[in-house]
């Protein structure tokens, strides 16, 4: 099964069932499945992976052989992670910081205030707060809760933030966004920065009409990659900078590297 192949060694179930038991699950062998209950004071466990883990401990160290590994392999970066340093560096180039935030919101910030129709996200079964009753579904929101902290900060202010959002079916999804608060910013400037991006990360992407809710009518574009629209940018709607409480334009950026890596 699993266990032996990954440990190297052969079990009977009462042998399994011995070394769970030590480390504290409730188990229940039936035919050939046994069945694991993890005890609620275990918040390490969360792939099966970890199981397998206990196993090998509940079973012994001590009793297991060494051995040399078979294989000689080299780690190397995976492709998005090169992806990913390459856009960091592109953005810091252009003069943004870069920032970190919560992967919980709620419903009012990934959509009202964006003036979105709500749609389907994945909820949080017992909140402790209305600031955090959902997975986000876009970094954007995010980006602009960070803008209302700061606003009384000097201009200009430029932000980034590379990190995963949730889809409808539970699934990470990789997303690059950027907001930029100016005086003089505009439509123009973020399609500079759009183009600047593309050029230095070697990506050809191109643009598209496209219109969404958060940002003002004719001053949106869509991003395109292969055929497909991964993203957008554009100058952001008074409306949407007075949800969220700011003062002065911005212009913002959000593109799926999921779909590029």
């Amino acid at each position: 099964n699993y266990a032996e192949s990954v440990i190297g060694l052969k079990f009977s179930d009462t042998e399994i069932e011995e070394s769970l038991l030590r480390m504290g699950y409730d188990v229940e062998i039936s035919q050939d499945k046994i069945k694991v209950k993890v005890p609620p004071w275990r918040g390490d466990i969360l792939h099966e992976i970890d199981i397998v883990e206990d196993i090998a401990i509940g079973y012994g160290f001590d009793r297991l052989t060494p051995q040399n590994p078979r294989y000689l392999t080299y780690g190397k970066p995976l492709e998005k992670n090169k992806l990913v340093d390459k856009m960091r560096t592109i953005l810091i180039g252009l003069g943004f910081y870069e920032v970190e935030t919560l992967t919980l919101s709620n419903e009012r910030d990934e959509f009202e205030k964006l003036g979105m129709e709500e749609s389907k996200v994945i909820k949080i079964e017992n909140p402790i707060s209305e600031e955090y009753t959902c997975l986000r579904s876009s970094l954007l929101p995010s980006l602009l809760k960070i803008c209302r902290v700061n606003r009384h900060r000097s201009l200009p202010q430029r932000i980034f933030e590379v990190g995963y959002v949730v889809d409808e079916n539970r699934k990470n999804i990789l997303h690059l966004s950027f907001v930029e608060i100016d005086e003089r910013t505009n439509f123009s400037r973020c399609k500079s920065l759009f183009e600047a991006i593309s050029r230095d990360s070697g990506i050809n992407m191109t643009i598209e009409k496209f219109d969404h809710p958060a940002f003002i009518q004719g001053r949106c574009a869509g991003i395109v990659y292969n055929g497909s629209r991964i993203g957008y940018f554009g100058e952001i709607h008074p409306r949407t900078l007075v949800e969220f409480e700011l003062e002065h334009p911005a212009i913002a950026m959000e593109i799926n590297l999921e779909e590029i890596g």
